[in-house]
């Protein structure tokens, strides 16, 4: 079975609609990938949507779903774990100088070490969150 998405047009397999009682069929009215578009968009420009995702990481369960998210990702991400942490490593170690500015921009605060080829553990970009997020964006 298939129905369209109200949003994008496109008939999609109804496995790409979220569950919702509320609607007569029992699924939304957009496809998954435009409800993440949207939700995305709200999450970037609705300031009470930010606050409520904020006040939320700031309670216990919110801190305890973040670390389970974590660990979620360590255990289908042993490899890159590992890369991660012969890196950190090598950091620590004076191994390897962490610049202050992102390679790219040149914004300054929070750096980040973006491995282009995950078999080169000391091959890396680094980058601002931004621009580290724009870079897994083009990669895929």
């Amino acid at each position: 079975m298939e129905k369209p998405c109200t949003k994008c047009g496109v008939i999609r397999p109804l496995s790409q609609f979220q569950k919702r009682t509320a609607s007569p069929d029992g699924l939304t009215w957009i496809c998954k990938p435009c409800l993440k578009a949207y939700d995305a968009y709200r999450y970037q420009n609705d300031p009470k949507v930010k606050a409520r995702h904020l006040r939320y990481q700031a309670t216990p369960e919110g801190r305890l779903a973040g670390n389970r998210a974590k660990q979620a990702w360590r255990e289908r991400n042993p490899a890159k774990r590992k890369i991660h942490s012969i890196l950190n490593n090598a950091v620590l170690a004076g191994k390897i100088k962490k610049p202050k500015n992102c390679t790219i921009c040149g914004a300054g605060g929070i750096i980040h070490g973006h491995h282009a080829d995950y078999s080169k553990p000391l091959d890396v970009m680094w980058l601002c969150p931004n621009c580290h997020t724009n870079e897994h964006k083009a990669d895929k």
